[in-house]
């Protein structure tokens, strides 16, 4: 995937995964494995965007505004991310 691709890539959180803020961050059950992960407070303000209609474009833009990181590093931590995720089952595609 190319990166134009991948800035217009929508994903949403699976139905299938409850979560719960916690000080620092955010915690998720993936309930088919009953894996729990957690995300730092990046993470989860990624997670919290996650909502089906954003693309990664707009997540970006968001993050670079409210945190402080190079715009290349917080987008190629955000790809890393969404691919971890993808591949536990904890987010979905969407449109593209």
């Amino acid at each position: 995937m190319n990166r134009e691709e991948a800035l217009k890539k929508v994903y949403s959180r699976s139905h299938d995964v409850p979560w719960q803020m916690i000080d620092d961050g955010i915690v998720l059950l993936e309930l088919t494995s009953g894996h729990y992960y957690t995300l730092n407070d990046v993470g989860a303000r990624i997670w919290e965007l996650l909502d089906g209609e954003k693309n990664i474009d707009l997540i970006t833009t968001t993050l670079n505004d409210e945190f402080d990181a190079p715009p290349e590093t917080m987008l190629l931590d955000i790809l890393e991310l969404m691919d971890q995720l993808e591949k536990e089952g904890l987010v979905v595609t969407g449109n593209e």
